[in-house]
């Protein structure tokens, strides 16, 4: 008896300054500007995609017979066209140390500016397929102790004291008008490498810090960090706000 397993190949992407993401003039309806995105895929990408299916092959010879994409072994046809992103956006605002090959310095200051800094996966040089959010978290650290280098010992003593009760501050949102924090929880985390207990104690201690938004997706935990989150909120009545995510078929535990 056999069987068809499909090979899907997740492909790091090379950096190109063919490839750009700009604000267009059209608005969606939460009258925000829409995106425009010029992505462009290298032949490098595709030699690389085809190095991988030769070594994929020799690795399964024996077990199973592959049948690669002609059109991506030929270099022929609409092969770029069938090609799709995933999750985990990376890439537009590169860190480089010179402004002729970035857009942020190495302390992730904007170039031309003096206080603006860019802390996301944007600033990544390279990217992987794996979740940049560690990674993401070990800038946030770099850049809060750059910060704290940078501003005078008074003027931080003065921010603390000036912050003592202050509660988290809210903004609202377009065309609903409904207000939430400006901080948010991502709760992915929640129920994935934590568990029941962990994740409710997460859960609490973001809750008691003012927090009052909270992002979730049915992939989170297999289903279950919507079901912790669900069951934390029903304890917690009040005015929060929650996000989900779309488009993505929700994971199995026991696929």
């Amino acid at each position: 008896m056999h069987a068809k397993i499909l090979l899907r190949i997740w492909c790091e992407q090379e950096p190109t300054s063919g490839s750009s993401v700009s604000l267009s003039g059209t608005r969606d309806s939460l009258v925000m500007l829409r995106t425009r995105l010029d992505w462009q895929i290298s032949d490098r990408e595709l030699a690389t995609m085809r190095c991988y299916i030769q070594s994929a092959a020799h690795a399964l010879q024996g077990l199973a017979t592959l049948q690669p994409d002609r059109a991506l072994m030929d270099g022929t046809g609409d092969f770029r066209e069938r090609c799709d992103d995933c999750n985990h956006h990376m890439g537009g605002m590169r860190m480089s140390p010179c402004e002729s090959s970035g857009v942020v310095d190495t302390n992730l200051r904007l170039f031309g500016t003096a206080n603006t800094y860019v802390c996301s996966s944007a600033v990544f040089p390279t990217s992987g397929y794996s979740n940049p959010t560690h990674t993401v978290l070990a800038l946030v650290v770099r850049l809060a102790d750059h910060l704290t280098l940078e501003t005078p010992l008074k003027t931080r003593q003065a921010r603390l004291h000036a912050a003592k009760g202050r509660t988290m501050e809210m903004i609202r949102l377009p065309v609903t008008g409904r207000q939430t924090t400006q901080l948010g929880l991502g709760c992915g985390s929640v129920m994935g490498v934590l568990g029941w207990a962990d994740s409710t104690r997460l859960l609490e201690t973001a809750f008691h810090a003012g927090i009052r938004h909270f992002d979730v997706a049915p992939a989170y935990g297999y289903g279950e960090a919507e079901r912790c989150l669900g069951a934390f909120l029903a304890r917690h009545p009040g005015e929060v706000t929650v996000t989900t995510k779309f488009g993505i078929p929700p994971a199995s535990s026991t696929s």
